[in-house]
């Protein structure tokens, strides 16, 4: 019976990997064409951050492209933050500030000022701790548009760093991506991340973020106005928005629980599509180490062979694509940890209460 569980859960996840995940195309070029340069917003939501602001405002400064602006939001009023940006802005007339109270936990508040303050009817959303890689990435991901897109959905990897908590958070980071762009790329789009994503103002509206949810804004906007017509992907390398891993385990945790929180509002369809894959690898895995305990030696290795196997070549490719080649191999590793981490969190997210400021 083990073994026969065992194998189910074995050929799901081969079929997943190898059918799924292939078409997650990280690093893909998909051609550009700078004809309809239209003007874009950039904005920027910050919360007490202007020692990220004070380091990675000049990638953004530097970016080349006909006609933008920059909008940073000093969402609570951070008297630093509002001293930093004054010193830009003498420096870059379109960097322009809006300062809000912070009323309620998230950043709907600040993402919904930024948007009313924006001039140009493309935005642009990035985080205070993220950094473009290239100076073409507005050009980059506006090139990525055709005649019906109103979404683009970017990538944005973490940086590396020693250890093995770095080493798990761009693992994670990386699998998450995997996951949402081949999804995307299939017609199934379902999540992105607000450090790199671009859309129409014609698309946002409060009533586009859950009011009654205080985080996951840009998963649960996506969930609300995304679909396959109007959204397209950008994984360039040109494109690529980087951004610094979480600082501590307890921060790490914590940003998950968030994650994880939000989910509860995706559709049917893609909670469904989440929890079978997951169901299915924690029976891997549980199934893997009771046939070796019971005795099932061959029958354990053969099927963790196969899996891996068929797991391999799909990781390696977008490891590579995706800026991360130091992990093709690691998640061999990485993949049982990352399993164990969910499930010291499955018991806290039955009784989490989200009711701490976003970062």
């Amino acid at each position: 019976m083990a073994v026969s569980v065992l194998l189910l859960s074995t050929v799901y996840q081969c079929i997943t990997w190898l059918l799924r995940f292939s078409g997650a195309g990280l690093g893909r070029t998909t051609g550009s064409d700078h004809f309809n340069a239209f003007p874009v917003s950039i904005i920027i939501c910050a919360h007490r951050a202007h020692k990220q602001l004070e380091y990675n405002l000049p990638f953004v400064l530097c970016q080349s492209y006909p006609e933008w602006e920059l909008i940073v939001v000093n969402d609570g009023g951070d008297f630093a933050t509002d001293d930093l940006l004054k010193n830009y802005q003498s420096a870059y007339p379109n960097l322009r500030t809006v300062s809000i109270e912070k009323k309620r936990t998230g950043k709907k508040d600040a993402i919904a000022a930024g948007v009313a303050s924006a001039r140009y009817s493309w935005l642009l959303l990035t985080d205070a701790d993220c950094r473009p890689a290239t100076t073409q990435w507005i050009w980059t991901m506006m090139a990525t548009r055709s005649k019906t897109t109103q979404l683009v959905i970017g990538y944005s990897p973490i940086e590396k760093k020693i250890g093995l908590r770095n080493e798990l958070i761009r693992f994670e980071s990386l699998f998450t991506a995997i996951q949402y762009f081949s999804a995307a790329r299939s017609g199934h789009v379902y999540m992105g991340v607000g450090r790199n994503l671009l859309y129409h103002k014609s698309l946002f509206s409060l009533t586009n973020l859950v009011p009654e949810h205080p985080s996951g804004d840009d998963d649960l906007f996506i969930q609300r106005v995304a679909t396959a017509e109007v959204t397209e992907v950008c994984a360039e390398p040109a494109a690529w928005v980087w951004t610094d891993a979480a600082i501590s385990w307890k921060t790490f945790f914590m940003q998950k629980m968030r994650h994880y929180s939000a989910s509860r509002h995706y559709s049917l369809k893609s909670q469904t599509r989440l929890t079978l894959y997951f169901v299915s690898l924690g029976v891997f895995y549980a199934g893997i180490i009771m046939s070796l305990a019971t005795g099932l030696t061959i029958p354990a290795i053969t099927l963790f062979i196969l899996r891996t196997t068929c797991m391999i070549p799909v990781f390696r490719t977008e490891a590579n694509g995706g800026g991360q080649p130091d992990l093709q191999l690691k998640f061999i590793y990485l993949e049982p940890v990352y399993l164990l981490f969910i499930c010291i969190q499955l018991p806290f997210l039955l009784f989490y209460k989200n009711h701490r400021f976003w970062n």
